[in-house]
């Protein structure tokens, strides 16, 4: 299911994002230690002013303060029919 080429691909620049973070992940791991703040967010308390942000529910989230993320839409938990923007999908339709 996962042996593909582009499946391989996919994960080893995945593998190669993660590491890239790693210093903000920790830096997460050691304000959610010290303050008690959640490593994922809702948009809120960081932009209190902003009508949109206290509307959302799950469609959007940070990861800290800096990262944006999107959830997943679509059947059961999957990605939207488009994919992941510009046409990507993840490999085996996942």
């Amino acid at each position: 299911m996962y042996s593909d080429d582009g499946a391989l691909t996919h994960f080893a620049r995945m593998a190669k994002v993660y590491r890239a973070w790693e210093p903000y992940r920790r830096r997460l791991v050691d304000e959610a230690a010290d303050k008690g703040y959640p490593m994922v967010r809702h948009l809120f308390p960081h932009y209190p002013e902003d009508t949109t942000a206290r509307r959302l529910r799950y469609e959007e989230f940070l990861v800290g303060s800096e990262l944006l993320g999107e959830g997943a839409h679509g059947q059961a938990g999957g990605v939207p029919p488009d994919g992941l923007g510009g046409g990507r999908v993840l490999p085996g339709g996942v």
